[in-house]
Protein backbone atom coordinates (compact mmCIF):
# COMPACT_ATOMS: atom_id res chain seq x y z
CA UNK A 1 0.00 0.00 0.00
CA UNK A 2 1.46 4.04 -1.17
CA UNK A 3 2.48 5.53 1.54
CA UNK A 4 0.51 8.91 2.12
CA UNK A 5 2.61 12.04 3.01
CA UNK A 6 1.34 15.66 3.43
CA UNK A 7 4.01 17.22 1.20
CA UNK A 8 5.03 21.15 2.36
CA UNK A 9 6.39 23.06 -0.49
CA UNK A 10 6.44 26.22 1.67
CA UNK A 11 6.93 26.23 5.19
CA UNK A 12 7.05 29.40 6.93
CA UNK A 13 7.54 30.31 10.63
CA UNK A 14 8.47 33.33 12.80
CA UNK A 15 11.06 33.43 15.32
CA UNK A 16 12.65 35.95 17.41
CA UNK A 17 13.19 39.24 16.26
CA UNK A 18 10.20 38.52 13.37
CA UNK A 19 13.38 36.80 10.82
CA UNK A 20 11.30 34.38 8.34
CA UNK A 21 12.34 31.67 7.54
CA UNK A 22 11.15 29.14 4.65
CA UNK A 23 11.78 25.31 4.20
CA UNK A 24 10.81 22.41 2.07
CA UNK A 25 9.20 19.74 4.21
CA UNK A 26 7.35 16.60 4.45
CA UNK A 27 5.36 14.58 6.94
CA UNK A 28 3.66 11.57 6.66
CA UNK A 29 0.96 12.15 9.18
CA UNK A 30 -1.05 15.44 10.38
CA UNK A 31 0.17 13.97 14.53
CA UNK A 32 3.79 14.47 13.21
CA UNK A 33 2.60 17.43 11.64
CA UNK A 34 1.09 19.02 14.86
CA UNK A 35 4.25 17.68 16.96
CA UNK A 36 6.46 19.64 14.56
CA UNK A 37 4.77 22.66 15.15
CA UNK A 38 4.65 22.53 18.64
CA UNK A 39 8.11 21.79 19.29
CA UNK A 40 9.59 24.39 16.70
CA UNK A 41 6.83 26.81 18.17
CA UNK A 42 5.67 27.62 14.31
CA UNK A 43 3.27 30.20 13.74
CA UNK A 44 2.54 31.13 9.97
CA UNK A 45 2.42 28.11 7.98
CA UNK A 46 1.30 27.58 4.37
CA UNK A 47 0.79 23.73 2.97
CA UNK A 48 0.89 22.30 -0.30
CA UNK A 49 -3.41 22.47 -1.32
CA UNK A 50 -2.67 18.83 -3.45
CA UNK A 51 -1.80 15.71 -1.80
CA UNK A 52 1.20 13.69 -2.88
CA UNK A 53 3.28 10.48 -1.92
CA UNK A 54 6.60 11.43 -1.78
CA UNK A 55 7.21 13.55 -5.13
CA UNK A 56 3.92 12.19 -6.56
CA UNK A 57 0.89 13.82 -7.21
CA UNK A 58 -2.17 11.44 -5.93
CA UNK A 59 -4.82 13.85 -5.24
CA UNK A 60 -5.86 17.08 -6.56
CA UNK A 61 -8.03 19.14 -3.75
CA UNK A 62 -9.74 22.80 -4.58
CA UNK A 63 -9.56 25.99 -2.79
CA UNK A 64 -11.74 29.03 -3.40
CA UNK A 65 -9.63 31.84 -1.79
CA UNK A 66 -12.01 34.83 -1.08
CA UNK A 67 -9.47 38.15 -0.03
CA UNK A 68 -10.78 41.16 1.77
CA UNK A 69 -14.69 40.14 1.86
CA UNK A 70 -17.96 40.58 3.49
CA UNK A 71 -19.07 36.90 5.40
CA UNK A 72 -22.27 37.46 2.65
CA UNK A 73 -19.63 36.64 -0.23
CA UNK A 74 -18.33 33.27 1.11
CA UNK A 75 -21.83 32.08 1.68
CA UNK A 76 -22.95 32.80 -2.18
CA UNK A 77 -19.59 30.95 -2.86
CA UNK A 78 -20.56 27.75 -0.67
CA UNK A 79 -24.35 27.76 -1.65
CA UNK A 80 -23.35 27.77 -5.10
CA UNK A 81 -20.85 25.01 -4.77
CA UNK A 82 -23.51 22.78 -3.24
CA UNK A 83 -25.95 23.36 -6.00
CA UNK A 84 -23.16 21.95 -8.16
CA UNK A 85 -23.10 19.04 -6.23
CA UNK A 86 -19.77 19.80 -4.08
CA UNK A 87 -19.73 19.73 -0.44
CA UNK A 88 -16.75 21.50 1.20
CA UNK A 89 -14.40 19.85 3.25
CA UNK A 90 -14.40 23.35 5.70
CA UNK A 91 -14.17 27.14 5.65
CA UNK A 92 -11.31 28.44 6.78
CA UNK A 93 -11.30 32.32 8.22
CA UNK A 94 -7.73 33.19 7.59
CA UNK A 95 -7.46 36.54 8.26
CA UNK A 96 -9.79 39.14 9.78
CA UNK A 97 -11.87 39.81 5.84
CA UNK A 98 -9.98 36.77 4.19
CA UNK A 99 -11.35 33.13 4.34
CA UNK A 100 -10.50 29.89 2.12
CA UNK A 101 -13.24 27.24 1.50
CA UNK A 102 -11.63 23.50 1.24
CA UNK A 103 -12.82 21.26 -0.91
CA UNK A 104 -11.01 17.33 -1.66
CA UNK A 105 -10.54 14.97 -4.54
CA UNK A 106 -10.87 16.62 -8.03
CA UNK A 107 -10.03 15.51 -11.48
CA UNK A 108 -7.66 17.99 -13.61
CA UNK A 109 -11.50 18.39 -15.57
CA UNK A 110 -13.74 19.03 -13.22
CA UNK A 111 -11.36 22.14 -12.12
CA UNK A 112 -11.38 23.39 -15.44
CA UNK A 113 -15.50 23.04 -15.47
CA UNK A 114 -15.96 24.85 -11.56
CA UNK A 115 -13.18 27.78 -12.82
CA UNK A 116 -15.61 28.51 -15.93
CA UNK A 117 -19.03 28.35 -13.48
CA UNK A 118 -17.60 30.44 -10.60
CA UNK A 119 -16.24 32.95 -13.50
CA UNK A 120 -19.83 33.17 -14.75
CA UNK A 121 -21.24 33.64 -10.89
CA UNK A 122 -18.70 36.81 -10.96
CA UNK A 123 -16.27 35.12 -8.41
CA UNK A 124 -13.00 35.04 -11.49
CA UNK A 125 -11.21 36.97 -8.85
CA UNK A 126 -11.43 35.09 -5.95
CA UNK A 127 -10.84 31.46 -6.63
CA UNK A 128 -7.78 29.10 -6.65
CA UNK A 129 -6.67 27.75 -10.28
CA UNK A 130 -5.21 25.02 -8.76
CA UNK A 131 -3.54 22.95 -11.94
CA UNK A 132 -0.13 24.35 -10.47
CA UNK A 133 1.20 21.12 -8.23
CA UNK A 134 3.01 23.57 -6.30
CA UNK A 135 0.06 26.13 -4.82
CA UNK A 136 0.06 26.93 -1.58
CA UNK A 137 -2.93 27.31 1.02
CA UNK A 138 -2.54 28.76 4.99
CA UNK A 139 -2.50 25.66 7.63
CA UNK A 140 -5.43 26.16 9.90
CA UNK A 141 -5.07 27.11 12.98
CA UNK A 142 -2.20 29.16 12.34
CA UNK A 143 -1.15 32.90 12.66
CA UNK A 144 -1.77 35.35 9.28
CA UNK A 145 1.05 37.88 9.59
CA UNK A 146 -1.20 40.65 10.95
CA UNK A 147 -1.90 38.19 14.03
CA UNK A 148 -4.81 36.81 13.17
CA UNK A 149 -4.55 33.19 14.06
CA UNK A 150 -6.68 31.23 11.10
CA UNK A 151 -9.70 29.16 12.23
CA UNK A 152 -12.25 26.74 11.25
CA UNK A 153 -15.74 28.33 10.97
CA UNK A 154 -18.70 27.34 10.01
CA UNK A 155 -22.19 28.84 7.54
CA UNK A 156 -24.05 29.52 11.24
CA UNK A 157 -21.05 31.53 12.32
CA UNK A 158 -20.41 33.60 8.70
CA UNK A 159 -24.28 34.27 9.14
CA UNK A 160 -23.71 35.74 12.65
CA UNK A 161 -20.79 37.96 11.48
CA UNK A 162 -22.64 39.70 8.38
CA UNK A 163 -21.57 43.23 8.36
CA UNK A 164 -22.57 45.91 5.74
CA UNK A 165 -19.37 47.72 4.93
CA UNK A 166 -15.86 46.42 4.74
CA UNK A 167 -13.41 48.85 6.71
CA UNK A 168 -11.59 51.59 3.93
CA UNK A 169 -7.97 50.33 2.78
CA UNK A 170 -5.53 53.15 3.16
CA UNK A 171 -5.50 54.96 0.25
CA UNK A 172 -1.70 55.12 -1.33
CA UNK A 173 -0.48 58.30 -3.17
CA UNK A 174 0.53 58.58 -6.24
CA UNK A 175 3.84 59.72 -7.25
CA UNK A 176 6.61 60.78 -10.12
CA UNK A 177 9.92 59.76 -9.64
CA UNK A 178 12.79 60.20 -11.69
CA UNK A 179 16.48 58.63 -12.26
CA UNK A 180 19.39 58.46 -14.52
CA UNK A 181 20.15 55.29 -16.19
CA UNK A 182 22.35 53.74 -18.89
CA UNK A 183 21.81 51.04 -21.99
CA UNK A 184 22.74 47.80 -22.04
CA UNK A 185 23.64 48.72 -25.75
CA UNK A 186 27.49 49.31 -26.68
CA UNK A 187 27.32 52.84 -27.98
CA UNK A 188 30.11 52.56 -31.73
CA UNK A 189 28.94 49.18 -32.18
CA UNK A 190 26.35 47.16 -34.15
CA UNK A 191 23.97 44.59 -32.64
CA UNK A 192 26.39 44.46 -29.26
CA UNK A 193 24.99 44.67 -25.41
CA UNK A 194 25.91 44.36 -22.38
CA UNK A 195 24.11 41.48 -19.92
CA UNK A 196 21.54 43.67 -17.57
CA UNK A 197 19.45 41.62 -14.94
CA UNK A 198 17.60 43.11 -12.35
CA UNK A 199 17.26 41.04 -9.12
CA UNK A 200 17.83 38.10 -10.06
CA UNK A 201 18.30 34.62 -8.08
CA UNK A 202 21.99 34.39 -7.23
CA UNK A 203 21.88 30.61 -7.61
CA UNK A 204 20.49 30.97 -11.33
CA UNK A 205 23.03 33.70 -11.79
CA UNK A 206 25.72 31.20 -11.21
CA UNK A 207 24.20 28.40 -13.45
CA UNK A 208 23.97 30.92 -16.57
CA UNK A 209 27.59 32.30 -16.00
CA UNK A 210 29.27 28.63 -16.50
CA UNK A 211 26.55 27.88 -18.73
CA UNK A 212 26.44 30.44 -21.12
CA UNK A 213 30.44 31.37 -20.67
CA UNK A 214 29.18 35.35 -19.60
CA UNK A 215 32.66 35.71 -17.55
CA UNK A 216 32.89 37.96 -14.10
CA UNK A 217 29.86 39.69 -13.41
CA UNK A 218 28.84 42.76 -11.19
CA UNK A 219 26.41 43.13 -8.57
CA UNK A 220 25.16 46.95 -8.54
CA UNK A 221 23.11 47.09 -4.91
CA UNK A 222 20.97 49.75 -4.11
CA UNK A 223 18.64 50.12 -0.82
CA UNK A 224 15.73 47.80 -2.27
CA UNK A 225 17.01 46.42 -5.37
CA UNK A 226 20.01 45.47 -7.20
CA UNK A 227 21.06 44.89 -10.61
CA UNK A 228 23.74 42.29 -12.21
CA UNK A 229 25.54 43.33 -15.17
CA UNK A 230 28.48 41.65 -17.94
CA UNK A 231 31.22 43.75 -19.43
CA UNK A 232 31.42 40.79 -21.89
CA UNK A 233 29.13 41.59 -25.03
CA UNK A 234 26.66 39.67 -26.49
CA UNK A 235 24.37 39.71 -29.73
CA UNK A 236 20.11 40.19 -28.99
CA UNK A 237 20.15 36.62 -30.76
CA UNK A 238 22.24 35.13 -27.66
CA UNK A 239 21.04 37.50 -25.02
CA UNK A 240 17.83 36.23 -26.09
CA UNK A 241 18.03 32.48 -25.34
CA UNK A 242 20.41 33.59 -21.87
CA UNK A 243 16.76 35.81 -20.71
CA UNK A 244 14.60 33.07 -21.55
CA UNK A 245 16.64 30.46 -19.64
CA UNK A 246 16.42 32.51 -16.28
CA UNK A 247 12.70 34.10 -16.24
CA UNK A 248 11.70 32.75 -20.08
CA UNK A 249 11.30 36.09 -21.12
CA UNK A 250 12.71 37.18 -24.21
CA UNK A 251 15.21 40.28 -24.55
CA UNK A 252 13.96 43.57 -25.30
CA UNK A 253 15.24 45.52 -27.54
CA UNK A 254 17.09 47.43 -24.69
CA UNK A 255 17.48 46.88 -21.14
CA UNK A 256 18.28 50.19 -18.62
CA UNK A 257 20.78 49.99 -15.88
CA UNK A 258 19.92 52.60 -12.99
CA UNK A 259 22.86 54.59 -12.06
CA UNK A 260 21.55 57.24 -9.69
CA UNK A 261 19.35 58.31 -7.09
CA UNK A 262 15.43 58.49 -7.04
CA UNK A 263 14.55 62.04 -6.75
CA UNK A 264 10.98 63.76 -6.80
CA UNK A 265 10.57 67.03 -8.47
CA UNK A 266 7.64 69.06 -7.48
CA UNK A 267 7.08 72.79 -7.44
CA UNK A 268 10.48 73.42 -9.12
CA UNK A 269 11.87 71.26 -5.73
CA UNK A 270 14.05 67.96 -5.76
CA UNK A 271 13.97 65.41 -2.73
CA UNK A 272 15.94 62.53 -2.89
CA UNK A 273 13.53 59.11 -2.74
CA UNK A 274 16.31 56.74 -2.26
CA UNK A 275 19.95 56.77 -2.51
CA UNK A 276 22.35 56.05 -5.12
CA UNK A 277 24.59 53.09 -5.47
CA UNK A 278 25.66 51.30 -2.02
CA UNK A 279 28.70 48.92 -3.49
CA UNK A 280 29.31 47.06 -6.01
CA UNK A 281 30.31 43.46 -5.37
CA UNK A 282 32.38 41.48 -8.42
CA UNK A 283 31.12 38.00 -9.12
CA UNK A 284 33.98 36.00 -10.25
CA UNK A 285 33.12 33.30 -13.16
CA UNK A 286 34.15 29.72 -12.44
CA UNK A 287 36.02 29.68 -15.71
CA UNK A 288 37.99 31.94 -18.26
CA UNK A 289 35.35 33.46 -21.30
CA UNK A 290 37.19 34.82 -24.48
CA UNK A 291 34.91 37.71 -26.46
CA UNK A 292 34.63 41.21 -26.61
CA UNK A 293 34.30 43.42 -23.74
CA UNK A 294 32.52 47.13 -23.51
CA UNK A 295 35.04 50.22 -22.68
CA UNK A 296 32.08 52.52 -21.60
CA UNK A 297 30.77 49.89 -19.29
CA UNK A 298 34.03 48.86 -17.90
CA UNK A 299 34.77 53.00 -17.42
CA UNK A 300 31.82 53.07 -15.39
CA UNK A 301 32.21 50.17 -13.21
CA UNK A 302 35.88 50.82 -12.95
CA UNK A 303 35.00 54.50 -10.50
CA UNK A 304 33.43 52.53 -7.57
CA UNK A 305 36.13 49.23 -8.06
CA UNK A 306 39.32 47.87 -8.51
CA UNK A 307 38.67 45.72 -11.63
CA UNK A 308 41.23 44.30 -14.27
CA UNK A 309 40.85 45.92 -17.72
CA UNK A 310 39.53 42.98 -20.48
CA UNK A 311 42.42 42.68 -23.52
CA UNK A 312 39.52 42.87 -26.17
CA UNK A 313 37.58 46.35 -25.12
CA UNK A 314 35.29 47.66 -27.91
CA UNK A 315 32.83 50.50 -28.13
CA UNK A 316 33.16 54.01 -26.95
CA UNK A 317 35.01 55.32 -24.06
CA UNK A 318 31.84 56.86 -22.68
CA UNK A 319 28.28 55.96 -22.35
CA UNK A 320 25.42 57.67 -23.01
CA UNK A 321 22.92 58.84 -19.90
CA UNK A 322 19.24 58.73 -19.68
CA UNK A 323 16.62 60.33 -17.16
CA UNK A 324 14.05 58.09 -17.49
CA UNK A 325 10.67 59.11 -15.53
CA UNK A 326 8.11 56.45 -13.54
CA UNK A 327 4.87 56.51 -11.80
CA UNK A 328 4.57 54.61 -8.54
CA UNK A 329 2.42 54.40 -5.34
CA UNK A 330 3.71 55.22 -1.27
CA UNK A 331 1.39 55.27 1.86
Amino acid sequence: MMEIKFRFFKFRWIRKGKKIFSLPMSFSSEKKLKEYIEREKVDDCYLSLNLFSCDHLIKRNYCIDLDFVLPEKVIKAVNLMEKEGYKEKYILQSSRHSYQIFYENFTEEEIKKIDKFLIKNKLQDEFVQNIDDKLVIRLPETKHHSGFLGRYITIEDLKKMRKKTLPTKKAKKEIRFYYTAIMSGVLGTKNRHVLILKNCNYKKIREIQKTYRIGDLYKICFKRDNYIISLKTFSKKRLDKIFKAINKKPFKTVNFLRVSQKVIKEEGRISVLESGIRKIIEIKSPIKVKGQFSKGHFNLLRKYLEIEEPSNLIGKEKLKYFELEFVGKIK
